[in-house]
């Protein structure tokens, strides 16, 4: 199944990554580092300690040579290592709409488990909870859709999450194009990967805007009221041109 972008026509490159800045960090105005806010208070930030950042040359390349950050209780807490926001929220009106970059990984988990590590191209709605992904860990790669379990949100649509292989073989370092459009209208979400549609799916959590966000991720879920997710593993991602076509 090819894409039909062509039904899109506004272009934005939101970030090309072509600014080195003098930290390292993303591009400033672009990014935030991702927090949680309930309440006007920051319960938990997502940035583990060891988290080493390159950005300039078109892409920005997040590395955690081994995971420590870590929540015992709260999966949503635990599992990413670091996540960075992009600072603009775009609403869709009702439109045809697709956010694309480019990204690469590795790491040195279990590569037949994707749980132990992955890195993220993430489209997200907090106030529906809406999450659309694509993931890959230098072997594989997924789709992901989730209706996080946000503490307070109130929705007809109770938390899940879904991983769904995308057929496309990977390797360590490799670069895919990656994309995830959604149609307001049809409710109807695609994955893409190097210009083929590898999932489709209905959302039903009706998101009005998203914003973008890119990171490193683990998925084992919490045993005993202990987090499980690190296990002396730990990887790096990296992405080029965040872009955002609207119909």
């Amino acid at each position: 199944m090819d894409s039909n972008a062509g039904a899109l026509s506004s272009l934005e490159i939101y970030d090309d990554f072509s600014i080195t800045t003098p930290d390292g960090e993303p591009t400033p105005g672009k990014w935030v580092i991702g927090q949680m806010v309930i309440d006007g208070q920051v319960i938990w930030t997502w940035r583990d300690k060891d988290l080493q950042v390159k950005t300039g040359g078109g892409y920005c390349e997040l590395n955690i040579p081994v995971f420590s950050a870590e929540h015992h209780e709260v999966g949503i807490f635990d599992n990413p290592k670091v996540l960075f926001c992009s600072s603009k929220v775009w609403e869709h009106g009702g439109r045809p709409i697709r956010f694309e970059s480019r990204m690469s990984c590795e790491f040195n988990g279990d590569l037949s488990d994707y749980r132990d590590g992955f890195a993220g191209f993430h489209v997200l709605d907090f106030h529906s909870g809406t999450v659309m992904d694509v993931v890959g860990n230098g072997n594989r790669l997924w789709a992901i859709v989730e209706r996080l379990p946000i503490p307070g949100l109130d929705s007809p649509v109770e938390p899940f999450i879904e991983f769904h292989d995308l057929g496309v073989q990977s390797a360590p370092g490799m670069e895919h194009e990656v994309a995830v459009e959604f149609d307001p209208q049809s409710r109807m979400a695609r994955w893409i990967v190097d210009g083929k549609v590898g999932y489709e799916r209905e959302i039903l959590m009706n998101p009005q805007s998203f914003f973008l966000a890119f990171g490193l991720l683990t998925l084992h879920e919490q045993v005993d009221g202990k987090s499980v997710s690190n296990k002396g593993q730990g990887g790096r991602g990296k992405w080029g041109a965040f872009k955002v076509t609207q119909g």
